[in-house]
């Protein structure tokens, strides 16, 4: 998002994370603290719904296109994205959610959560999502952090031509 927000793509923009992070003033910060650790998911966690604070739920109110980018995998990104794809159309919101994968090095958990949890989305054209190891594929053996780079360009690229 932040290097979105650097290309200078006109939006209005929202960070709903924890910890709370260094952000430019321009940039909303919600600070969500799901309060669960990895690898200390709840069991039974990818079937239970997640309750969208107050707070988030004002986010939406207005009646525009949202963007929503996660990464998936973790607890936090990957409840908020099935909240919201459940949540979006009800309220009858435009909506489009770019998501990544996890790495393989992260384990095969995190992978498995990603893919059961996404399965019912891939079919919706508002899901568009693309897998971290395809950067190292593309990129070759660069360091971890010219990877994240790389994925935040992706990140881009796939908005760009999606809007």
């Amino acid at each position: 998002m932040e290097y979105i927000y650097k290309q200078r793509f006109e939006a209005e923009y929202t960070c709903i994370t924890f910890p709370l992070r260094n952000l430019p003033g321009e940039i909303q910060f919600i600070g969500f603290d799901s309060g669960v650790s990895f690898p200390d998911f709840p069991q039974g966690w990818l079937e239970k719904k997640l309750n969208l604070p107050k707070d988030i739920q004002r986010l939406f109110e207005p009646d525009k296109l949202y963007v929503l980018l996660a990464c998936l995998g973790g607890y936090t990104g990957t409840s908020f994205i099935k909240a919201l794809f459940e949540y979006l159309p009800i309220r009858k919101r435009d909506f489009m959610a770019i998501c990544s994968y996890p790495f393989k090095f992260e384990g095969i958990q995190r992978l498995q959560n990603s893919e059961n949890i996404t399965r019912t989305f891939k079919i919706s054209p508002s899901f568009i999502s693309f897998y971290m190891d395809s950067i190292i594929e593309k990129c070759g053996n660069v360091t971890l952090l010219e990877t994240f780079n790389k994925a935040d360009m992706e990140f881009y690229r796939i908005l760009k031509a999606s809007v």
